[in-house]
C-alpha cells in the first residue's frame, strides 16, 4: 500500500506490523463495569458470543425456570425488580421503559445480560482485551495460569453462598430449557503469543511497573478473597480491578504510541536511538512524570489530550511503516513487540525498530525526512478534526470506553444513586448547567480492593500510605502530596477505617488490611 492510499482511509488501513503490534490492542467501545465482567464470563466460562446476547429476552427467563425453583412472581422480583439482581437503569437511557439488565453476580447472567444495546449491534469483545492485558503482564505460560485460575474462581461453586448457587443453578436450568446447553468449564489455555506483544521481560522476578503487570498481581490478590466474602461483595471487588486494569492499560497504550512516535521523530532527524534498558525504564516502569491521571483533578481533559496524542502517534508510526514499504526498504520484522520466535521482548523490539528507522531515514526523504512525515501526518489529522477532538471514529469510542468504564454509574432512580461503589472517576455532572466533571476520586470498593492488593503485595511487611501511592502510580494514577496529608483521598481512607497512625511508619500512616481477619 502506498502512502497516498493509506492517507485516504487511515483509520481503516493500519500497516500489518502496526495492527499486530503492542501499539494496537483490541479496539474498545462504550462499556460499564458490568459489561467488562460479563465479557470475562463469556470468554472464560460460557463461550457465548457477544452479539448473541439479547437483553430483551430477560423477561422471558421467568417462564423458562422450572416451577420447582419458584413461581413466576418470585422470579419477576429477582430478575426485574428493585432488590433482586436487576441492574438499575442508567440516566442516559431515554426510553420510557428501559431495556432490562442483570448484575454480573453469576456467570449464567452473562448469557442474558451484561451487554449494552439491542441484539444485532456489532459489539466488541472485552474478553479479548483481558487476554492481551494478562499476556502483556506475565507472558504466555504464567498467563495461561492466570486465565485458568480466574475462570475457575468465577465459576459458582460449593464455596459460594447459597443465593449465588441457587441463582446459578436456576438460570442454568433455564438456559438448558432454551436449548443453549451450557458447556462445562474447560481449563482455558487461551493466552497465545499475539496476546503478549507488550511483554517487557520474563516477569516472574520483576516488580510490577505498568498497568498490565500490576493488574495481574492484583487479580491474584482478589482471587484469594472469594471464600471470605459473599458472591456480591466479591464480584464488586473483581469489577474494581477489571475497571482500573482495562482502562489504564488502554491509556498506557495511548501513551506508548505517543512516546514511540516522539522517539521516531528524533531518530529520523538523526538523533540518538535509546537503548533497550532506557526504553524499559522510560516506558514500562512507573516514574515521575509518567502519570496519566491525578487524584482530585477532572480526568476528561487529561484523557482527551492523551487520546489526541495517540491519534498523532498512531498515524505517524503507520506513515513511517508505509513509507518504508513504498521505497523498498520495508521493516523486516513482523509485529512490533514480544516475539517468541525471535526471542525478543517488547523494549528490544522497539529499539530494533528505531534503529531500523534511523538507518533508513534518508529513504523517507533525502532532504527532510522528519518534515516529510510530519506534513503528511498533519494533513491526515487536519482533515479529520473530529478524531483529534474525540468526537468521531475510534477516538470517540475510546473516550467513551475510558470514561464509562472508570466513571461512576448515574442511575435514573435517585434511591439507587449509591449502586456503583467501584468507580475511579466520580460523577459530578450538573444537570442545571449541563456541565460534566469527572474528577479522579476512588469509590469505596475501589479503595478497599486496592488497599487489600497493596497490603498483599507488601506482605509480610506492613504497607504504608506511601506504598498505596506507589501502587496507584503503577497504574499511572498519581496521588499528590496534599491528597495524602488531608485531601479527599486521605479522608476517604479514614472513613473506611483503612489507615492508622503509626510511629513505625516514619511519621506516616499505615494501611489497614481490610480482610486480614477473614484470611487468617
Amino acid at each position: 500500500m502506498t502512502v497516498d492510499q493509506y492517507m485516504e482511509k487511515p483509520s481503516e488501513r493500519s500497516h500489518a506490523a502496526f495492527a499486530d503490534s503492542l501499539f494496537s490492542p483490541t479496539a474498545a467501545e462504550y462499556s460499564t463495569s458490568e459489561v467488562l465482567l460479563g465479557g470475562v464470563y463469556r470468554k472464560l466460562i460460557t463461550g457465548t458470543p457477544e452479539n448473541d446476547v439479547d437483553l430483551e429476552t430477560i423477561p422471558e427467563i421467568v417462564r423458562s425456570i422450572p416451577a420447582a425453583r419458584g413461581d413466576a412472581r418470585l422470579w419477576r422480583n429477582i430478575l426485574l425488580e428493585l432488590g433482586g439482581i436487576a441492574s438499575p437503569a442508567r440516566s442516559g437511557q431515554r426510553r420510557s421503559k428501559p431495556i432490562p439488565q442483570l448484575m454480573p453476580i453469576i456467570s449464567e447472567a452473562a448469557r442474558y445480560g451484561c451487554v449494552l444495546g439491542r441484539k444485532g449491534k456489532n459489539r466488541w469483545t472485552p474478553g479479548n482485551l483481558l487476554l492481551e492485558i494478562i499476556g502483556s503482564g506475565v507472558g504466555i505460560e504464567d498467563g495461561k495460569t492466570h486465565a485458568r485460575r480466574l475462570g475457575e474462581n468465577l465459576i459458582v461453586g460449593s464455596g459460594d453462598d447459597l443465593l449465588a448457587r441457587f441463582l446459578e443453578d436456576s438460570l442454568r436450568d433455564a438456559s438448558a430449557g432454551d436449548g443453549q446447553h451450557p458447556r462445562p468449564f474447560e481449563s482455558p489455555d487461551l493466552i497465545r503469543e499475539e496476546h503478549c506483544r507488550g511483554l517487557r521481560s520474563r516477569t516472574g522476578d520483576l516488580t510490577p511497573g505498568n498497568p498490565a503487570e500490576q493488574f495481574c498481581a492484583d487479580l491474584g490478590a482478589i482471587m484469594e478473597l472469594k471464600n471470605a466474602l459473599t458472591r456480591r461483595q466479591w464480584t464488586v471487588l473483581v469489577e474494581a480491578v477489571l475497571r482500573i486494569g482495562f482502562a489504564m492499560h488502554w491509556l498506557w497504550i495511548c501513551w506508548m504510541n505517543a512516546e514511540v512516535w516522539r522517539q521516531l521523530q528524533i531518530v529520523i532527524e538523526g538523533g540518538p536511538v535509546p537503548s533497550p534498558d532506557t526504553l524499559t525504564s522510560e516506558l514500562w516502569s512507573a516514574r515521575r512524570g509518567s502519570a496519566i491521571l491525578e487524584v482530585g483533578r477532572d480526568a476528561v481533559p487529561s484523557i482527551k489530550l492523551l487520546i489526541e496524542q495517540y491519534v498523532h502517534g498512531r498515524f505517524g508510526i503507520n506513515l513511517v511503516l508505509h513509507r518504508l514499504d513504498e521505497v523498498g526498504a520495508a521493516w523486516p520484522g513482523t509485529a512490533i513487540g514480544f516475539s517468541a520466535v525471535s526471542n525478543t521482548y517488547a523494549p528490544q523490539c522497539i529499539h530494533e525498530f528505531l534503529v531500523f528507522a534511523s538507518n533508513q531515514r534518508l529513504n523517507i526523504d533525502a532532504h527532510d525526512p522528519k518534515g516529510w512525515i510530519l506534513q503528511r501526518c498533519a494533513t491526515i489529522v487536519d482533515g479529520r478534526p473530529g478524531l483529534a477532538r474525540c468526537e468521531s471514529g475510534f477516538s470517540k469510542n475510546l473516550l467513551e470506553f475510558i470514561r464509562h468504564s472508570l466513571g461512576q454509574i448515574e442511575t435514573q432512580d435517585p434511591e439507587r444513586r449509591s449502586y456503583d461503589q467501584s468507580y475511579l472517576l466520580a460523577n459530578k455532572s450538573r444537570r442545571t448547567t449541563r456541565r460534566s466533571r469527572w474528577p479522579v476520586e476512588l469509590g469505596p470498593a475501589m479503595l478497599i480492593a486496592l488497599a487489600h492488593c497493596c497490603c498483599r503485595g507488601k506482605a509480610p511487611l506492613e504497607a504504608s500510605l506511601e506504598d498505596l501511592r506507589e501502587h496507584l502510580a503503577k497504574y499511572r494514577v498519581d496521588v499528590p502530596a496534599h491528597e495524602l496529608s488531608g485531601g479527599s483521598f486521605s479522608d476517604s481512607l479514614q472513613r473506611l477505617g483503612l489507615v492508622v497512625d503509626s510511629p513505625d511508619a516514619a511519621g506516616g500512616r499505615l494501611i489497614v488490611s481490610p480482610f486480614r481477619r477473614s484470611l487468617s
